[in-house]
């Protein structure tokens, strides 16, 4: 078999130079999650739902700081990394190597179980406005406060 001409390497490396600019700008995505995101930055507070009667219980031994680069850290000083594809999140580093969250806005997640499923834990990123707004994964879009 011959070996490719310069002719044709040419007009690909072309192609392929006018295409790159636009491949940039594309989401990123990662197979099968979702949109590669990252968290609000700043404290999270976390804590036990209250109800009409009671009042919500704080969980500070749940509480992070989301830094930039897709990183947290702990009150103590510990850190660690976290993966976010569109609505999950994982920690997937350090001391909270394998926790997993839902996110219900912008500034709400709850905590998982091992099987997935929400628990009542939730935590909520501190002095967001956005927190008590809209959940915009409700398709109804109720305009209930959470």
């Amino acid at each position: 078999m011959l070996a490719p001409s310069t002719t044709m390497i040419a007009p690909r490396a072309f192609a392929i130079a006018l295409l790159l600019p636009f491949a940039a700008a594309l989401p990123a995505h990662a197979v099968p999650g979702g949109q590669l995101k990252t968290l609000e930055t700043g404290r999270w507070y976390c804590e036990l739902p209250g109800d009409a009667q009671a009042r919500p219980v704080a969980q500070p031994d749940e509480d992070f700081i989301a830094v930039p680069d897709s990183s947290y850290r702990l009150a103590d000083g510990q850190t660690g990394t976290y993966l976010r594809l569109g609505t999950e999140v994982v920690m997937t580093s350090g001391p909270r190597d394998g926790v997993r969250y839902r996110l219900q806005s912008e500034a709400t997640m709850r905590k998982l179980d091992a099987s997935g499923k929400e628990t009542p834990l939730r935590c909520v990123r501190a002095g967001d406005p956005a927190a008590n707004l809209v959940d915009r994964n409700d398709p109804a879009g109720d305009e209930t406060a959470h």
